[in-house]
């Protein structure tokens, strides 16, 4: 029987991670907990910055084309691969923006920018310009079919971000469908995640990066799998 998982980020992120997922047996439940929307960005403005901060594959996306003339730091291989196809020279990729902060040296903050949404959770170094290029918003209400689909049960909910995991306990507790989610297996993007979730979920898998997430729960899956099959 095909384990059922559901898909909480963006909509065109869902349909990445459908893509992949499907021919390994899953069935894929949308329900988007977030949505990008980008805003006016003047390309002119990375003119006066040697250095470009990118935390985002939405933000990389973002990046004009380059002449190999301006340096970026990025989070996730993706969003790396993104800015070397753009023509920048990728200084540091980093699993997480914490990781990313750390490994910034002193001597760019005041030639660097980061190029953000609208809402962060890790704050850069003072004197890096901080620009918006894309909004986020995040889902405030359950339709009555999305809440059937919660209703009939999950096997796994991987949570990409601490915004999408606050997102879902409000909207589960709302609509008190606790109870019929609890046993559901989380895969969590980081410590921080897991321990937003620990007193609403039994089960909970714990990642150190995004790029982490579907191994993580192939290998999960295997194991009570195998775990069965040995009973």
């Amino acid at each position: 029987m095909a384990k059922k998982i559901l898909l909480t980020r963006s909509e065109e992120d869902n349909n990445y991670l459908r893509h992949i997922l499907v021919p390994k047996g899953y069935t894929c439940i949308d329900l988007s907990l977030i949505e990008h929307v980008n805003l006016p960005f003047n390309i002119t403005v990375l003119e006066d910055f040697t250095d470009i901060i990118v935390t985002s594959k939405r933000a990389a996306n973002l990046l004009p084309v380059d002449e190999g003339t301006k340096n970026v730091w990025v989070v996730g291989a993706t969003s790396a691969e993104i800015a070397r196809q753009k023509g920048y020279n990728v200084q540091y990729v980093a699993y997480s923006a914490t990781e990313l902060t750390d490994k910034l040296p002193r001597n760019i903050y005041n030639h660097a920018i980061y190029l953000s949404s609208n809402m962060i959770s890790t704050k850069m170094p003072h004197g890096i310009k901080m620009i918006n290029v894309y909004k986020v918003r995040y889902k405030d209400n359950l339709s009555e079919k999305e809440i059937q689909i919660l209703k009939s049960g999950l096997d796994y909910i991987p949570l990409y971000s601490e915004n999408c995991a606050k997102t879902l306990i409000k909207l589960i507790l709302v609509n008190d469908l606790l109870k019929y989610i609890e046993n559901s297996v989380i895969i969590a993007i980081s410590s921080k995640v897991e321990k937003l979730l620990m007193d609403y979920f039994r089960q909970i898998v714990t990642c150190d990066y995004a790029d982490q997430i579907l191994e993580k729960l192939e290998n999960y899956d295997l194991n009570r799998k195998y775990q069965k099959e040995k009973v």
